[in-house]
């Protein structure tokens, strides 16, 4: 069902696009607060200087074909979004690009050549767009390592940033390039910089963490967190899985949140189930007391530290409510979301602190 309608709106987009190009103009095709026309003038507009640049230009002409998935006309475009669609919903033959891996590194690379080159002048510039077409007809491996090594060498004659740090596109390339150390600690001191200062010996800690490391949708200071857990860092992991919750807060339960009002009215015998909200933290360590700790007396006696269960809210406002929950409370959390809580087990006036930052909800408001 929900392929069904997603064919749908394609279906009806397409239609507005034919019509653009009938019309001269932009027509928009509105679902709720979704208008695509509206958001691709916006992006042109905020990008309009590096679209028009001769460098933009000059990274189309090289790097950009029918293979890549480039379209001169909107016409092409317009079949090539009908095949992929087709093929999702229907589950028919889609046509497979012309290229492989290399072929997508080479233009990744090749655009940030480009960037330096806008920054350059005199010969080094000269050399660098030799090294963008040079690489744009040797869009192989070999071309890429060639590449990377005439930029050492330029890179050394000249001031440009050096190969490991505009190489660092978050995956593996030729002669151990692809990730930076440094850019990745910078990361890290800025989401998780309790944890930066509690390591003994965090450029080790790091770059162990950046060869593991893989691509993925998840927040830095989580990836790193996970990892310090793995490694059995004892109370720093602690510490990481309470700064990274902290600095990466899961986004709020809204709905929840403005209802709590209504919440506070319901009758007393009402059956009350988890909600979505927050983030529960079983800790070790009393992480707060453990840094509080650190900041006022320059020590940490983290055996001192009794364990603790955290609960971490994204507000309504922006702001972060910090929890701490009692035994009964914690149990009645760890349910699944829509699971039934126990109110008779809380303590007195915890019940009203879960509903007010959106941890628990009445099955029925009236």
């Amino acid at each position: 069902q929900w392929m069904v309608k997603g064919r749908d709106f394609v279906a009806r987009e397409l239609s507005a696009v034919r019509q653009s190009i009938h019309e001269g103009q932009m027509i928009s095709h509105r679902v709720a607060s979704l208008d695509l026309a509206d958001d691709a003038l916006t992006y042109a507009g905020a990008h309009a200087e590096r679209l028009n640049s001769e460098a933009f230009h000059s990274y189309v002409d090289l790097y950009c074909s029918r293979d890549t998935s480039y379209h001169a006309d909107l016409e092409s475009l317009i079949a090539q979004v009908e095949e992929l669609s087709s093929a999702l919903v229907e589950g028919t033959s889609a046509s497979a690009f012309a290229t492989d891996r290399w072929c997508w590194v080479a233009q990744d690379l090749g655009w940030r050549l480009l960037q330096i080159w806008t920054e350059t002048e005199g010969k080094a510039a000269e050399t660098l767009h030799g090294l963008v077409v040079e690489l744009a007809e040797s869009r192989n491996e070999q071309g890429v390592e060639k590449t990377i090594s005439a930029y050492r060498d330029l890179a050394a004659e000249w001031y440009l940033p050096e190969a490991e740090e505009l190489f660092a596109v978050g995956y593996d390339l030729p002669d151990g390039l692809g990730h930076s150390v440094q850019q990745v600690t910078e990361g890290l001191e800025s989401a998780l910089p309790s944890v930066m200062e509690l390591l003994e010996d965090p450029a080790t800690v790091v770059a162990e963490f950046v060869a593991k490391d893989r691509p993925q949708r998840i927040a830095l200071g989580r990836r790193f967190s996970t990892f310090l857990s793995q490694k059995n860092q004892d109370f720093v992991a602690d510490v990481a899985r309470f700064e990274a919750a902290v600095m990466h807060p899961l986004p709020a339960d809204l709905n929840t949140l403005s209802l709590v009002p209504d919440a506070f009215n319901t009758e007393p015998d009402m059956t009350w189930i988890r909600t979505e909200n927050g983030e529960l933290l079983d800790l070790a360590f009393d992480v707060p007391e453990l840094l509080e700790q650190l900041l006022s007396q320059q020590s940490l006696l983290p055996e001192q530290c009794v364990g603790t269960v955290l609960a971490v809210v994204s507000l309504a406002d922006g702001e972060l409510g910090l929890l701490s929950l009692s035994p009964a409370a914690t149990k009645q959390l760890q349910v699944a979301p829509g699971e039934s809580v126990d109110l008779s087990v809380l303590e007195d006036g915890e019940w009203s602190l879960l509903v007010e930052h959106g941890l628990i909800i009445p099955a029925r408001y009236c």
